[in-house]
């Protein structure tokens, strides 16, 4: 089975930007999803509990060959607030609410190294 990925449709609020030099934790959560846009609707709902701890941005993914095979990275300033989020008693209920279909796989993650090829 491939496992290829495609940057899910943004928004102009959610283009990349910045805010992935001043995390330090990141979390990585795959999972899939009843129906994506359904998901995504709740998923941008859920943004202020994101920024309530202390979120600095998220990148979107939606598998190749299925696009509600879903990849979240979502960037955090420190373990702390990342743990917090992830502990967090809405997030159960909006990845119930959001449809999620299958039991998340997630990775703790620091950045050890980035290049731009463009510049």
């Amino acid at each position: 089975m491939n496992h290829y990925c495609q940057q899910a449709r943004v928004s102009g609020e959610e283009r990349r930007s910045s805010f992935t030099r001043k995390a330090t934790m990141i979390i990585i959560v795959q999972h899939t999803v009843r129906d994506f846009d359904a998901w995504k609707a709740v998923f941008d709902e859920h943004r202020d509990i994101r920024r309530r701890h202390g979120a600095t941005g998220h990148e979107l993914y939606q598998g190749f060959d299925d696009p509600n095979e879903i990849t979240v990275i979502n960037h955090f300033p420190s373990k702390e607030q990342a743990e917090a989020f992830a502990a967090d008693p809405s997030l159960k209920e909006a990845m119930e609410r959001g449809g999620v279909i299958s039991e998340p796989r997630i990775t703790w993650a620091q950045e050890a190294g980035a290049a731009d090829y463009t510049a």
